[in-house]
């Protein structure tokens, strides 16, 4: 299923906890500019880009499974000096080049200078495995203001509407109620209209007193006073206990009418006789970081730079939203003398892969273990008598050519996947850059997810997450931006529709 929308929104139609496995590589900050509106990667600053990537795996963390893992591939830079790698400044906006992963000055951190590698991939696993706030006032700033200022000048309260009351349109209310209730009074406009900016909920009026200042007042009662309090409420000192009870006093009965007059008390320099636990917290745990993972290329992008190496690899982080989750390390063991992976020749992996390994259940066999052939090692000579040769690599070729049989070798002598993965960068003409080459999500849903299970690509580019989830027998979702990439996709997988809505 392919769904071409924002990411944000595409994700908000998926429902909580449907997702197995998440595979996806994020457009880079500032690196390359894919010509719609809307992209993520143009960001300003960095802090903006990595607030934005915060969010978006806060969308993939609700709809992953408990037990379900998260491939995140990201590519670092450097603070540029000026002479190119401005995807603003490039001829071709549509699909701007990576030229030697400049960054423009003009977007340079500014605890950087030009030439420092940035540690964009880190900044962003760091950021995802911190703890994450869940409330609306997202920056603590607005919370530290918001709980000074309620400290300072507003008036916490339990309003009583008494037994017998009438609305006027015929109701007469037949027992008590309370409500909780804030105000800020006596202040200017600018404050208040500050208040309501924070917030987006309340109400504001004004007295005039003849020739004196305007005197404006923020009101806010019951559910949408508890909510704001809740989440200014480890900022406030004074007025915490004034706030418990707030926002635990039920409704009615005498827990309510105790809280009432307690609150009352408090006011007037006196001390409660009832409180309430605190609320809880509005921050939910991040990201476990499990592995970070070096994608090695054996054929890096060119650079011109003489005064430190070329830059050759990317990083894969595993992050996962529980402590115990799925993994299959043994449908991605390999063989122990691992060398460059060659994926157009099969298996050269060492992967298990789920459709076309001859000791696949699905083929007949029984073989979990799976074929290690080619490059990577893993055939061994049996002329006659078993010879226990750990793997051959490309050197070893002129053996093969001999004509001696292999057999795959057993399970027992293969080794847990390591954390460097050297494979090539792999090119799709139809998107004129350097793509996913698909043996990273080959090995990220083989390990992550079992047949049938849903993988999810955020950004999905021109497909290659879709189509290696389709051949490994999962099903799939992948949500692009672009039109023409959704496209591109759809033509690899053969997708019918192109979009769909939730």
């Amino acid at each position: 299923m392919i769904i071409n929308k924002d990411v944000i929104e595409g994700l908000k139609g998926i429902p909580d906890e449907s997702i197995q496995c998440c595979v996806t590589s994020p457009p880079y900050w500032g690196l390359r500019d894919y010509g719609v509106d809307g992209q993520l990667g143009l960001e300003p600053t960095l802090e903006e880009y990595i607030a934005k990537m915060v969010e978006v795996f806060q969308e993939v963390k609700r709809v992953l499974r408990k037990d379900g893992t998260c491939w995140v591939n990201l590519g670092d830079a450097y603070a540029g000096g000026g002479r190119g790698g401005n995807p603003a400044e490039s001829k071709h906006r549509k699909q701007a080049p990576n030229v030697g992963s400049l960054i423009s000055p003009s977007k340079i951190p500014a605890n950087l200078k030009a030439k420092d590698m940035i540690g964009t991939p880190w900044r962003i696993a760091f950021a995802l495995q911190q703890p994450q706030y869940t409330g609306d006032i997202k920056d603590i700033k607005d919370r530290v203001w918001l709980a000074a200022a309620i400290d300072g000048e507003g008036c916490m309260f339990i309003h009583k509407r008494k037994k017998g009351q009438s609305n006027g349109q015929g109701y007469v209310r037949k027992n008590a109620s309370y409500g909780a209730g804030l105000e800020v009074a006596n202040t200017n406009k600018a404050f208040v209209e500050k208040c309501m900016e924070i917030t987006g909920k309340g109400s504001i009026c004004h007295q005039d007193l003849g020739r004196r200042q305007r005197i404006y007042r923020w009101n806010l009662r019951s559910n949408e006073c508890r909510k704001v309090i809740e989440q200014i409420y480890p900022h406030l000192v004074i007025k915490q206990h004034e706030a418990r009870l707030l926002i635990g006093c039920p409704s009615s009965g005498e827990k309510a009418h105790e809280a009432h007059q307690s609150v009352i008390a408090l006011h007037n320099g006196g001390e409660a006789t009832i409180d309430f636990d605190p609320p809880n917290s509005m921050y939910e745990p991040g990201w476990y970081l499990r592995s970070d993972i070096i994608w090695s290329k054996s054929n890096p992008m060119p650079e011109s730079v003489t005064d430190r190496p070329t830059k050759s690899h990317e990083y894969i982080f595993l992050l996962t939203k529980s402590a115990r989750y799925y993994y299959d390390a043994e449908a991605i063991k390999t063989a122990p003398a691992e060398s460059t992976i060659n994926d157009k020749r099969g298996n050269d992996d060492g992967t298990r892969s789920d459709r076309n390994y001859p000791g696949s259940p699905s083929n007949g066999g029984t073989n979990l273990g799976g074929p290690i052939r080619g490059s990577a090692g893993g055939f061994r000579p049996n002329s006659g008598r078993r010879q226990k040769w750990p793997g051959i690599g490309p050197q070893h070729g002129a053996q093969r050519d001999r004509g001696e049989k292999y057999e795959p070798m057993a399970t027992h002598q293969r080794v847990n996947r390591r954390t460097v993965w050297n494979i090539p960068a792999q090119a799709y003409p139809e998107a004129h850059f350097a793509t996913f080459p698909e043996m990273i999500p080959k090995l990220c849903i083989l390990a992550g997810s079992k047949r049938g299970d849903t993988i999810l690509d955020p950004f999905l580019g021109s497909g290659t997450t879709g189509m290696v989830a389709q051949n490994e027998g999962r099903e799939w979702i992948g949500i692009e931006l672009n039109p023409e990439y959704a496209e591109m996709a759809r033509k690899r997988t053969k997708i019918i529709q192109t979009s769909m809505n939730f």
